[in-house]
């Protein structure tokens, strides 16, 4: 209730920016005409967001279930010290990644994050084998800055793959659609993955296609000026 709360403030105090000022008119309901106008730029959305939505519950949620399965036979205990110590590190840096997004470019930021999650996705899961607390403690801290990269950066993106008029629905398609098959549907395919197959191989091969994917949909995204586009 409270954030409820503190969000209807924000709302109701803050003023549409000028560049929204300008271009806004009647179109009817905004979802309509976001998908009237811009379906082809939230499919590209949706495909920039399989890591930075979905990524995250393959190494942490499959994750935590593959290391702890008999075959692999890591303390829960553990792994949950790991994602803590791993959640605390992404924290103290997604404001620096957002930073290094607006002094070196949103893209590259992003792009260099996927490249990251793609490098480290083999021993990410590979070292779970070791037992070596030190070794996945590591892995797991370098993963989630890596995946970081890919995350804190994106909203800048999303916000200009759209022109101001239904900008805000055409993001909130892409990230809700985006949410909803990846980050629905990752933890569960790979699990179906794993015990389909034995081997934690093709997991690491769905993360390894999605950070593709979002590679080639980051770079071929639209990226709108405000300043002369306001239509």
């Amino acid at each position: 209730m409270l954030l409820i709360g503190v969000g209807l403030i924000v709302r109701l105090k803050v003023e549409e920016s000028p560049v929204f000022e300008e271009s806004a008119e009647e179109t009817g309901a905004p979802i309509l005409y976001a998908v009237r106008t811009n379906w082809k730029p939230i499919l590209l959305g949706i495909c920039v967001l399989p890591v930075a939505v979905g990524g995250y519950y393959l190494v942490t949620t499959f994750a935590t279930a593959y290391a702890t399965d008999p075959a692999v036979g890591v303390s829960e205990s553990l792994v949950l010290n790991a994602l803590t110590i791993a959640a605390f590190v992404e924290l103290a840096v997604s404001f620096g990644a957002a930073w290094l997004g607006d002094r070196f470019g949103r893209v590259r930021v992003v792009v260099i994050g996927l490249v990251g999650v793609a490098l480290l996705a083999a021993p990410q899961f590979l070292v779970l084998s070791t037992k070596n607390t030190v070794l996945i403690i590591a892995a797991f801290v370098a993963m989630r800055l890596a995946m970081t990269a890919t995350y804190s950066p994106i909203a800048a993106i999303l916000s200009q793959m759209f022109r101001p008029r239904a900008r805000y629905t055409s993001i909130s398609l892409s990230y809700q659609l985006a949410g909803a098959l990846f980050g629905g549907l990752s933890p569960l395919v790979s699990t179906l993955l794993f015990q389909a197959t034995g081997s934690v191989w093709p997991a690491i091969g769905l993360l390894i296609g999605m950070c593709v994917l979002s590679i080639a949909c980051v770079l071929a995204a639209p990226q709108h000026t405000d300043v002369t586009d306001t239509v």
